[in-house]
Formats: structure tokens, C-alpha cells, sequence
């Protein structure tokens, strides 16, 4: 288990709680970008962002036991390729307010979160080295620059749909290669709860789900 799953949970608790398997972003221990009312967002028009509404009260146990893992991820995996189908189809528009109402999120709950971030902090103080530790610790300027961050990809140029290059056949046949979302992609990092926030912010932007 990464450190840091305390400020994960919480983080992802802000951002859109634990989500059913046909959510928007499927995430083991990570962050879930989303809004805990799509209804009120008016992200109906894209059904992957209605999904987010759907919360998961309990939490998730993990076990050491290798065949509940393997069918934990199994469905994290299935669930982030329906939801990387729908996404692929939602508006610059929707994906933009989600993106803005998770910074919102991250704000309005900061101090639950840096409260989580301790404990996960205090867990290793005595086994970590300092560098390890600061990349792991979380302050009001940190989660703030995490909110910032999400507000910025939302101002970025949506990249799908972007013509990337332009080919004239001799019969006349035009054509183009356009960005288009990879799908899922799968993350692996420790300690930088930061990394999760960014991470899942671009892949969002980008019509991709993220794992």
C-alpha cells in the first residue's frame, strides 16, 4: 500500500467519494475527479459525470489475499474502460465545469484533508527519511497550489479533436491525424499526494480514464 492512503482516501472523499464501478474515474486508494451533485452541475449531458452522483457510503477493505486483489482490480479495470467510452464523447465544457468544481472541493474541505495527511505522516515518522516525508506532507499552500493546478488544466485547450497533421493524396484523398483519448491509463506513485490530483485532472481534460 502507497503511504499516503489516508490523504488519499480523504482526497478522493472530497472529489468525488468512493465510486461505483461504472464512475466516471475508477481509482483503488487514488483520486476520483468528479462532484458529489452532477445533477446540480448540469453534467447530465455527459453520463459518465452523472455517474459521479452515485456514492459509495462504505469504504473499500483491501486484503493481503491475492484473489480478492486480483478481483478488486479486475473491476477497477473494467469499470475505467466503460467509463474511458463515454468520455471520450463529453464536451470541453463538461469536463471543464467537473475539473472547477473539484478545485472548489479540495478548498472547501482542506482542513479534513490536511487533518488525514497528518496521520499518514505520523505513520512513518519514525521509518522514513526527511525527503520522504516533506513529499508526502500536505499544507493549506499545497492543497491550495493541488486546487490551482485542476483550475489551470481547465483553462488549457482541450486536446481532442486537434488536428496534428494534414495529408493531400495524389487522388485527392485528404487526410488528417487527430488526437483522440489513449483510453485508460494506469498511474503508479508513492508519497506525492499532489501527483494524484494532477494526474487525474489531465486525464480528465484529455477524455481519458485513469486507474
Amino acid at each position: 500500500m502507497v503511504a499516503g492512503r489516508r490523504s488519499a482516501e480523504r482526497l478522493t472523499a472530497v472529489s468525488g467519494i468512493r465510486l461505483k464501478t461504472d464512475a466516471t474515474v475508477a481509482s483503488s486508494r487514488a483520486y476520483s475527479l468528479g462532484t458529489a451533485d452532477a445533477r446540480s452541475l448540469r453534467l447530465r449531458q455527459c453520463e459518465p459525470f452523472a455517474n459521479v452522483a452515485r456514492i459509495i457510503e462504505e469504504d473499500i477493505t483491501m486484503t493481503t489475499q491475492s484473489g480478492e486483489i486480483t478481483d478488486h482490480i479486475a473491476e477497477l479495470g473494467k469499470a475505467a474502460r466503460s467509463a474511458s467510452r463515454e468520455l471520450m464523447a463529453c464536451s470541453t465544457e463538461a469536463k471543464n465545469l467537473a475539473l472547477r468544481e473539484s478545485a472548489k472541493s479540495l478548498r472547501a474541505a482542506m482542513a479534513a484533508i490536511l487533518a488525514a495527511n497528518e496521520q499518514d505522516v505520523a505513520s512513518i515518522q519514525d521509518s522514513k527519511p526527511e525527503s520522504f516525508i516533506d513529499r508526502l506532507r500536505l499544507t493549506e499552500q499545497r492543497v491550495e497550489a493541488m486546487a490551482k493546478a485542476l483550475e489551470d488544466i481547465a483553462d488549457l485547450p482541450d486536446p481532442v479533436g486537434r488536428v496534428l497533421a494534414t495529408f493531400d493524396r495524389p487522388n485527392g484523398l485528404k487526410i488528417e491525424r487527430v488526437a483522440v483519448p489513449l483510453g485508460v491509463i494506469g498511474m503508479i506513485y508513492e508519497s506525492r499526494p499532489n501527483v494524484g490530483s494532477d494526474a487525474s485532472g489531465l486525464c480528465l481534460k484529455s477524455g481519458n480514464a485513469i486507474i
